[in-house]
């Protein structure tokens, strides 16, 4: 079995590389694409529950600003349990402590060097 290590292999060579900090125009478009991906997920999530449980796809409902501030909440502490869970698995490979950080686009955990 192969050991964890923070070395490259002396026939490794590096071919390219994906910055997000460097390539704005990269991390918008991403962004952007998430955003698609989100909205068809949501309808496609709402189709489903309609397609298996009729019963609860005619319940109305209005949406106040208490249930969006509750769902934004909600969406944070998801993202950082997220990035927390990356940064457990560097700290388990490389046995140091990761980085973390948050802008405004993004929310990322890097391995430490």
């Amino acid at each position: 079995m192969n050991k964890p290590t923070k070395t490259l292999p002396e026939r490794y060579h590096k071919i390219g590389q994906i910055n997000l900090k460097k390539n704005k125009q990269l991390a918008v478009t991403l962004n952007i694409a998430s955003f698609f991906l989100f909205v068809c997920s949501i309808f496609l999530l709402s189709n489903f529950t309609a397609f298996v449980h009729p019963e609860i796809s005619n319940i109305s409902g209005k949406i106040t600003l208490g249930m969006i501030i509750v769902l934004a909440g909600l969406v944070f502490l998801v993202i950082i349990v997220h990035e927390l869970i990356h940064g457990l698995f560097y700290w388990f490979f490389t046995r140091s402590k990761p980085a973390f950080g948050f802008h405004l686009f993004y929310a990322f955990a890097s391995a430490p060097e």
